[in-house]
């Protein structure tokens, strides 16, 4: 009886640590994000797919646009089929932006691919308030039991169709299993999704389920040495409270990858979003 009654306070105290643990992460996330909410010039997301995209693209060499949307937005919202998306959405954060890249589609898929240099990618952490690594090491690996396979994708990798695997390690969450496919390739255009093969758990508890945290990458050639990159990333089904109020870190850590793509300092100053 002793036993049993010390395991009913453990979870009483855990669960009171939870609820607090969530209530100050969410809390810091609404109190950052209210302001950028205001970004968003359309009621949904709009991807770059048969229409004019939402937020609109930024002129080359300028910082990326970008939007936020929260659950009470989404409800209506159904993802075009473009995105390869189903089920319901609790927040959702995209950017776009137009950069100078002078190589082939293959050449910018080899240098997404190169995982070997992820770890140098720093993003603004808006609760720390300081640049942080986004990942601490990363490869790829055979699949989702995360038997290491390389240290990079090439170029060869990215065939339509295919499905490719890679574990990136984080202070916060661990390793993580990333199912990443590609959805569309041409000279012009690529098209990339990326979702978490398995759990994200930080702070003790689930965070995002499998295939909750999800993402969709638009590359597009707009003339000789000049590209758009327009990237969404979603809370979807099996993804805590907790998830989806972090629009902030979203749209930062959106930013840091899209400047590693272009080939500008990810700790550039301004970031994003302070």
């Amino acid at each position: 009886m002793s036993g049993n009654h010390l395991s009913r306070s453990s979870r009483t105290d855990r669960r009171g640590t939870m609820r607090i643990i969530a209530k100050g992460l969410l809390t810091a996330g609404i109190v950052t994000a209210a302001p950028m909410s205001a970004t968003a010039r359309s009621k949904h997301p709009v991807p770059p797919c048969e229409a004019a995209p939402a937020p609109v693209y930024s002129p080359a060499d300028a910082p990326p646009a970008f939007a936020i949307w929260q659950e009470a937005d989404l409800r209506d919202w159904q993802p075009p089929q473009c995105l390869n998306w189903s089920g319901p959405t609790a927040s959702a954060e995209a950017i776009a932006a137009t950069f100078r890249f002078s190589g082939t589609d293959a050449d910018l898929l080899a240098h997404i691919g190169n995982l070997a240099l992820h770890p140098t990618i720093k993003y603004w952490s808006a609760t720390r308030r300081n640049w942080r690594p986004l990942i601490t090491s990363a490869e790829v690996v055979a699949d989702v039991t995360g038997r290491p396979a390389a240290s990079a994708f090439t170029a060869s990798d990215f065939t339509v169709g295919k499905v490719n695997y890679y574990a990136e390690t984080t202070s916060d969450s661990g390793r993580v299993i990333y199912r990443m496919q590609t959805l569309f390739r041409s000279p012009e255009r690529i098209v990339l999704a990326t979702d978490n093969a398995t759990a994200i758990r930080s702070w003790g508890f689930t965070v995002f389920e499998p295939g909750a945290l999800q993402s969709v990458i638009v590359l597009e050639t707009r003339s000789a040495g000049l590209w758009t990159y327009y990237a969404i990333v979603r809370a979807g089904l099996g993804a805590s409270r907790v998830a989806s109020g972090q629009s902030a870190s979203y749209v930062n850590r959106l930013v840091a990858l899209f400047r590693f793509t272009a080939g500008i300092p990810t700790d550039a100053e301004p970031p994003a979003v302070r």
